[in-house]
């Protein structure tokens, strides 16, 4: 059994595959020191052989499953890197290591279950946008989440103290609650619809699929006017055609 970690700033999304690649089970965990110890209760009756990682958090979190899975399984948490090309895909980053691993994995998996032409969304505590066009990755964007945009408003105004909750549609609001909901939601539209046109025009008209992943992407996915698929182990799929490039933590 091989353990898969995708660790991001608010959630570490695991799960364990068999030798066929099939999901045997999984879950998610406070991205924090604590990890490894909420993880390895999880874990006590898989055969564990191996376990590989993608992290964008604080090392601390490698650190604490590391250190988990060598005592009590005896087995090494290898990390994920980003490399220049891997299956074809070239890295556009001048400095390779400058691009999340996430996200280079998400176009990764992206490409091989959807196509040479993709919009990878990545709805997490930032939103990052990835554009893939006739199987060249052209780079892409990051934003604030909406999480982040309503807590910008909550803590940095007076009187715009809103929850994070979903309109049922976007529309001219008349309260502010909904105002702020709109504001917030429909911004996330409509940085996706922008780049979603802008990859159309790059690509001649050919259609792009749209991806969508994250803790964000059912509820967002709901409000996109055109056709999307929610892939929410996307990051998790990446690990597999990047494993030749995983490296020990202690390296």
């Amino acid at each position: 059994m091989i353990l898969e970690l995708d660790a991001g700033n608010t959630r570490v999304k695991w799960r364990v595959i068999d030798e066929l690649g099939k999901r045997r089970g999984g879950g998610a965990l406070v991205s924090d020191a604590t990890a490894g110890d909420m993880l390895e209760p999880l874990l006590a009756a898989r055969n564990l052989t191996a376990a590989r990682m993608v992290s964008v958090a604080s090392p601390v979190v490698a650190q604490s499953i590391g250190f988990m899975l060598q005592r009590s399984f005896g087995i090494e948490l290898r990390l994920v890197a980003v490399q220049a090309e891997c299956n074809g895909l070239v890295n556009p980053y001048q400095n390779v290591s400058k691009l999340g691993a996430d996200r280079w994995l998400a176009v990764l998996a992206a490409r091989k279950h959807y196509g040479d032409d993709c919009l990878v969304v990545d709805c997490g505590s930032a939103t990052t946008i990835e554009m893939l066009s006739a199987g060249r990755y052209l780079g892409g964007v990051i934003a604030p989440g909406v999480s982040l945009m309503f807590k910008a408003l909550y803590s940095d105004t007076h009187q715009v103290k809103v929850l994070g909750e979903r309109p049922q549609e976007l529309d001219a609001a008349k309260d502010t609650d909904s105002a702020v909901q709109c504001g917030v939601w429909g911004s996330q539209v409509g940085l996706i619809s922008y780049y979603r046109e802008l990859l159309l025009q790059r690509g001649a008209g050919v259609e792009p699929r749209v991806v969508i992943c994250g803790g964000d992407a059912s509820q967002l996915g709901g409000l996109l006017p055109f056709k999307h698929a929610v892939h929410e182990e996307l990051v998790l799929d990446g690990l597999a055609i990047a494993s030749p490039i995983i490296q020990s933590v202690a390296d």
